[in-house]
């Protein structure tokens, strides 16, 4: 725990100095000083700096504003902050923006699950979709950490209702919370 926290310092030390150094110098491509921003908005969240967090975002939007992965990011900072109309609001511009799926889009439809998960749809909802995912884009789910995570939580919540009443489906889904974790 000590060493990560030591890696997550001397990294956010390292981007810290490479956007000083954009500052600096005024010379610097919007998209590497914009990734800049969000890696260090990350570490400042990971390490509990919230609010510094949201800074680095609000920064970031006003360098390219409307990246859907930023705004629900910056949703999910709203949410943890437990600003539920702001991210509420966040949630439904980033919907706006990535629209409907047209090309039949692996990204589009991760993205689709992770805001489902946000808006707290109906857990079987949600499984249904990361099936189809999972059946549609197979190369591509296998490295998903974020269906996995989404997956996990989800079969997790539905072990605890159904706990004591059906233990034979509750060490099913013990058991695949366990291999999607």
């Amino acid at each position: 725990r000590l060493n990560e926290e030591k890696n997550q310092i001397t990294a956010l030390i390292g981007y810290s100095h490479c956007i000083d150094l954009f500052d600096f110098l005024q010379i610097f491509s919007k998209v590497q000083k914009n990734e800049l921003l969000v890696q260090t908005a990350l570490i400042y969240d990971s390490i509990g700096y919230t609010e510094l967090s949201m800074d680095y975002i609000n920064e970031s939007l006003i360098l390219i504003p409307n990246v859907p992965s930023i705004i629900l990011y910056k949703s999910g900072l709203f949410a943890s902050l437990n600003k539920l109309d702001e991210a509420q609001k966040w949630l439904i511009k980033f919907k706006y923006l990535i629209g409907e799926n047209l090309y039949d889009n692996y990204i589009h439809d991760s993205y689709q699950v992770v805001l489902y998960y946000l808006m707290e749809y109906e857990e079987h909802i949600i499984l249904r979709k990361i099936e189809s995912i999972e059946n549609k884009y197979n190369e591509y789910t296998k490295e998903n950490a974020v269906l996995f995570f989404i997956k996990a939580k989800i079969l997790e919540k539905l072990a605890h209702k159904i706990k004591n009443t059906d233990k034979k489906r509750y060490l099913s889904y013990v058991k695949e919370v366990e291999e999607n974790r």
